[in-house]
């Protein structure tokens, strides 16, 4: 079956060691490969993975184009990496980054509001969102907790259900099925919204019954196998969704169709 890992990371050779190292102590959790493009490329395919879909994040306005224009030549140079592209959510001319995302051929838009500093449903992003959206691009946003930083958060369950409301039809993916330690109380309130979510970080915390249960409250139509890759081992996140025994069709869901159709790959 094929398998499309809708969310990683990697860097630039000359900053992987230091970002690895620095996002490692901050959070005290390991990682399993050494953030390199290489790293990244010979990990997922040693776990049988056909496409991986990089995450970049621009942590401040002067980031935007020297981070799109490196996706897009990560994207250009390596047949199993697709990437979205970065906006810094209070950059000024915002319609020239995300035309420049689109330009690039960039396959959507990932934000951070933990790393971006900013509420998912703060309406002075609003116009963002909606120029994002009048490309055509999906947008992810991590959602939930984050290990290295403490409550309250930008994206929990109940600011993800304000914004998602407030773009509905949207091709939204809240990231870490809904939010990251919020498992249970974002698959009460969200699945109605229509958004997609991702597995990221949390199929192998959640795994078995207990991860089941949230798929189907999700439905498999609208979930996407993902690892957060180096931060999680690809294989583990595999073997993770299997452990929940679905049906045939929902694994060909969830492992590539949804991401075919997102990704425009079909």
């Amino acid at each position: 079956m094929r398998i499309i890992d809708f969310h990683t990371h990697c860097y630039t050779d000359a900053l992987a060691e230091r970002a690895m190292r620095k996002l490692s102590e901050s959070g005290g959790i390991a990682y399993y490969h050494d953030g390199t493009v290489r790293g990244l490329v010979q990990t997922a395919a040693e776990a049988g993975i056909e496409l991986s879909v990089v995450m970049p994040i621009a942590t401040k306005e002067s980031q935007n184009t020297t981070i799109n224009t490196w996706a897009a030549e990560v994207q250009a140079e390596n047949d199993s990496l697709l990437c979205f592209g970065t906006v810094y959510p209070f950059t000024a001319d915002y319609k020239a980054v995300v035309a420049q995302i689109a330009a690039l051929g960039l396959k959507g838009v990932k934000f951070h509001p933990e790393y971006q500093s900013f509420r998912i449903d703060d309406k002075a992003v609003y116009p963002l969102y909606e120029e994002i959206a009048k490309a055509g691009l999906p947008m992810l946003f991590h959602t939930g907790g984050d290990v290295a930083y403490k409550p309250p958060f930008h994206a929990e369950p109940d600011a993800v259900y304000r914004m998602a409301t407030d773009f509905a039809g949207a091709q939204i993916i809240a990231a870490h099925v809904g939010g990251y330690e919020f498992w249970d109380e974002a698959a009460e309130l969200l699945p109605a919204t229509g958004i997609y979510v991702d597995l990221a970080a949390s199929a192998e915390q959640l795994r078995g019954e207990h991860l089941r249960r949230i798929i189907e409250k999700w439905g498999s139509e609208r979930v996407l196998f993902a690892t957060d890759s180096p931060w999680f081992p690809q294989k583990a996140g595999i073997d993770a969704l299997y452990s929940a025994g679905l049906s045939a069709e929902a694994y060909e869901n969830i492992f590539h169709r949804n991401a075919e159709r997102l990704l425009k790959l079909v």
